[in-house]
């Protein structure tokens, strides 16, 4: 007896179906993740995180590298990841949402990780030499080290939380990846215009292999 291959749905774009439960809620629903998310987003990373950090910097009162490191680890963006994967956590118990994974389609999500950063650097190379400036590669080991932490806490803000929002809400990829990537702008405003639209792509670029794999490894 043959095995009966499972079909993907033409609207299910990726893998959406790994992020969200697609063919669930209804409009008061879909319009709640979304207020809720970005409510949870903005009170963390506008007020909340702004004021723990505050309190917090009187005691890292350290040598500039390991200073940056633990600003990185602790006062940057953690709290506000705690808080988006709290909120992504509530609608996962409720059904809209699925669990945030660094593991589903492991291969996958590095390749398609790998691809996209080649892609990014291979577009900021050259538009810092159309602009005729030199490019530096300086390895600050203490900066890389911290990124290990608030890379993360940014995927599970920017991705986890508010990409599979705005996923379930429209039901249409290419809405979410689009206004996810401006939002990820806008956390970005203090950079030139140029830059502004270049972090667009960025976070454009971040989201698509997010999709693809479902597993947050890939734009990690």
């Amino acid at each position: 007896m043959e095995k009966e291959v499972p079909k993907v749905s033409a609207t299910n774009n990726g893998r959406a179906g790994d992020l969200v439960a697609m063919g669930k809620g209804g409009w008061w629903a879909r319009g709640e993740v979304l207020v809720v998310a970005l409510a949870v987003y903005a009170a963390a990373r506008y007020y909340i995180t702004p004021w723990v950090s505050d309190l917090m910097l009187p005691y890292l009162d350290f040598e500039i590298g390991p200073k940056v490191l633990l600003l990185h680890a602790l006062a940057y963006s953690l709290v506000t990841a705690a808080l988006c994967f709290g909120c992504h956590f509530f609608y996962v118990k409720r059904g809209y949402l699925k669990p945030m994974s660094l593991t589903r389609n492991a291969g996958d999500a590095v390749a398609w990780g790998v691809l996209f950063a080649l892609i990014l650097s291979a577009i900021t190379a050259g538009f810092f030499l159309a602009k005729g400036r030199d490019i530096n590669v300086v390895f600050n080991w203490w900066d890389i080290g911290g990124n290990l932490f608030s890379n993360l806490y940014e995927e599970v803000i920017y991705r986890g939380l508010l990409f599979a929002a705005l996923l379930f809400s429209f039901r249409k990829p290419w809405v979410a990846i689009l206004v996810s990537g401006f939002i990820f702008m806008y956390s970005h405003t203090t950079q030139p215009a140029l830059l502004a639209a270049g972090t667009v792509l960025t976070g454009v670029c971040f989201a698509y292999p997010y999709l693809r794999t479902g597993s947050l490894l890939a734009p990690y």
